[in-house]
């Protein structure tokens, strides 16, 4: 006989939700496509259990049924992880807490593959350290101010993350589950500082830095040979410690190691007592002394004030886009003549993506032009929907849901294919139509589905009678009311 379940509690993980069911667990690690909701009964049944898959545009997962919610993992791929335990020391290592813990203590104690960054969390913590792209391991990982540029940029990338992202999510939820709305979608640029974005707003100091460098590299590729980087020692890397002032101020900060130690007393820094581990390390490698690649007499103040950094008036400078293995997006160019160290083997180039296609790429167009995803928090398959009925916003848990009356069904599904984009007619084309038609005949037939079910299950009758309505009087019905009294 099945052990009895009864749900205990609920933990998670920067990756997976860690399910207590009292004698099992279950760990659903989610993997790219798939993302947790909550529905009633009455969500649940009107609209996964009527609306066929092929509307929906995604799949369930994994349900879990109880007596009054469904929890339930919609997928894209039904790519995800589910793993059935007795005990929770079964489970697959979790990834370090890195806002919370000793990062460098769990590395070293975890005995196992040592998890990374996400394709496009790593551009952003970059531009947060002031790297390029294109840095190679050694020139990333045998520099003690870049190596603790990369840490403050992941440091400060979670804190923001941990402390504001709710703000930004709980407002596109509805009971359960997600449904946001375009607005809300396109909120999450501003989030984002280079990654599928067109140009970016700097501070008047980060934008002089992004010029420079620019100048610099256009020298550089004139000279029509190849050229190191590492010992091209007037090119600056863009790095703006204001946005990395949480890391910085900690008590236990690698400032020192990040500016250099004369620089960093300069700039009101304390000098750590060296017997921290990056300092021990980078001490005994003989490498406290390589370039910081920041430029002289520029950080003063080390942090600049809120206004310099929110202004309407930032300068903006543009995002350039590569592809290798996955997409790059930089402010500064990646030139095509430069390699790391002349006695080193290089990375390979990627290739810059310009026009059209890099137009396709941004996070805009995708959420304003396509009915994809983007990246982010709000980018699921899996999301509900805002429909219109009447003057009320109503968030249905899927396109095609028999929740609200079937000609708003209808109309909803009519919007999704009507063409958008500036100057361009809101009317149906000849394979839009065609499309729509097929899938309303999917919305009719779930709604006839519904109505099918509705007349063999009928709604339980009221326990004892039923009060009369009080009937409401218009202004003028009261008004009349009046004067006859």
């Amino acid at each position: 006989m099945p052990p009895t379940l009864v749900l205990q509690s609920i933990e998670y993980t920067h990756r997976a939700l860690i399910i207590n069911f009292g004698p099992l667990l279950l760990m659903i690690q989610w993997l790219t496509h798939t993302s947790g909701h909550v529905f009633t009964l009455s969500e649940w049944k009107k609209s996964f259990g009527l609306v066929d898959k092929k509307l929906r545009k995604n799949k369930v997962g994994m349900a879990l049924v109880f007596a009054e919610f469904v929890v339930v993992f919609l997928s894209h791929d039904l790519v995800f992880q589910p793993t059935w335990v007795e005990s929770r020391n079964m489970l697959p290592p979790s990834p370090a807490d890195f806002y919370s813990k000793d990062w460098f203590f769990s590395m070293l104690c975890a005995s196992d593959v040592f998890l990374g960054i996400g394709v496009y969390t790593v551009i952003e913590v970059f531009f947060l350290a002031g790297l390029s792209p294109l840095l190679t391991e050694a020139e990333l990982f045998d520099n003690p101010s870049r190596t603790v540029r990369m840490g403050c940029g992941y440091l400060d990338f979670q804190h923001r993350s941990r402390e504001g992202l709710p703000s930004l999510v709980f407002p596109a939820m509805t009971s359960g589950f997600l449904a946001p709305t375009k607005v809300q979608r396109l909120g999450y640029m501003k989030w984002l500082h280079v990654y599928a974005k067109d140009f970016a707003s700097l501070p008047v100091r980060m934008a002089a830095l992004v010029d420079d460098y620019a100048n610099q590299v256009e020298r550089l590729d004139a000279l029509g040979e190849p050229w190191s980087r590492y010992e091209t020692t007037s090119l600056y890397d863009v790095f703006e410690p204001t946005l990395v002032s949480t890391a910085l101020s900690l008590p236990h900060n690698m400032g020192h190691l990040a500016f250099g130690a004369e620089l960093w007393v300069e700039l009101g820094g304390v000098l750590s007592d060296g017997r921290d581990p990056l300092t021990a390390y980078f001490k005994g490698q003989g490498l406290l002394d390589a370039p910081t690649f920041l430029r002289p007499s520029h950080y003063s103040p080390l942090f600049l004030p809120l206004s310099d950094m929110r202004s309407k008036s930032l300068p903006r400078r543009d995002v350039f886009t590569y592809r290798n293995d996955k997409q790059l997006w930089s402010i500064t160019k990646i030139p095509e003549n430069s390699q790391g160290r002349r006695s080193f083997v290089d990375s390979a180039t990627p290739r810059e993506i310009v026009g059209d296609e890099r137009k396709r790429m941004l996070f805009k167009h995708i959420v304003e032009n396509t009915k994809g995803v983007a990246i982010g928090p709000l980018e699921y398959s899996g999301n509900g929907r805002v429909v219109s009925v009447g003057r009320k916003k109503i968030a249905t848990p899927c396109l095609g849901s028999t929740t609200i009356p079937e000609h708003h069904a209808l109309r909803d599904l009519k919007s999704r294919h009507l063409p958008t984009g500036p100057g361009v007619r809101r009317e149906l084309t000849a394979s839009g139509q065609k499309e729509y038609d097929k899938q309303a005949a999917q919305v009719v037939a779930a709604f006839a589905r519904k109505r099918a079910r509705d007349e063999n299950d009928p709604p339980p009758a009221e326990a004892g009678p039923s009060k009369p309505k009080k009937k409401r009087l218009s202004a003028d019905q009261r008004l009349t009311g009046m004067a006859h009294a």
